[in-house]
């Protein structure tokens, strides 16, 4: 098939390591259980940066050098903010459960830092448009934020067609879906795992469950 036609359903993400997506398989099967409902394979778990829809696979290509630029600008500008500090430790820190009825959408994420929810009205780029402010939020675990807005502002500059973060960006795993849960539990201990990559995932068709396929990864 022609490559302007070929689609792909692909997005970025984070990764969560072994030992986290376990616990996350766990705290879905717990809380579900009760739902019903279908639970994230462990190899499926992700938390999404840009989803970007069905592109082609020269689109593809463009992301694909979109996100490298953005990698490069990162590691770039991290070392400028912290050039007296060493290297910086990069997390994401789960710390609510969340539940969108539409769907029965189950997901564990993450809370904006304090320092930042005083400008919620700003635009993700507002929010991190300086070394300082960069720096600032990923202290603060704001990391998810950050990312999303780079690659936001990359992909569009490129005419890119997608489903991007926006100033109500909730960074979050989806735990399982078509789940029926009228009360959630608390969280009960912050969920964190270290950060070196990025990654663009495809979605490859599989039965009940989509397999999720790295097509390329990107330092941090």
């Amino acid at each position: 098939m022609n490559a302007e036609v070929n689609k792909h359903r692909v997005f970025f993400a984070l990764l969560p390591d072994d030992e986290i997506a376990s616990h996350l398989l766990a705290l879905g099967h717990h809380v579900a259980a009760r739902g019903g409902g279908r639970l994230m394979t462990v190899h499926n778990l992700h938390l999404t940066l840009a989803f970007m829809g069905s592109v082609t696979s020269v689109q593809m290509d463009t992301m694909i050098a979109c996100a490298h630029t953005v990698s490069d600008a990162f590691i770039a500008s991290v070392a400028a903010a912290y050039e007296s500090e060493g290297k910086l430790d990069l997390h994401v820190r789960l710390n609510r459960l969340g539940f969108w009825p539409q769907g029965g959408v189950l997901w564990a994420g993450c809370r904006l830092p304090p320092c930042q929810q005083s400008q919620r009205g700003a635009s993700l780029q507002e929010l991190f448009s300086d070394l300082l402010a960069m720096r600032s939020a990923l202290h603060s675990g704001a990391l998810p934020w950050v990312l999303a807005a780079q690659l936001k502002s990359a992909l569009l500059a490129a005419g890119l067609p997608m489903t991007l973060a926006s100033p109500h960006f909730v960074p979050h795993v989806t735990l399982a879906r078509g789940v029926r849960c009228p009360s959630l539990p608390r969280l009960g201990s912050l969920l964190s795992w270290s950060v070196r990559e990025f990654v663009l995932l495809e979605s490859i068709p599989q039965g009940m469950h989509p397999y999720y396929e790295t097509r390329e990864v990107f330092s941090l």
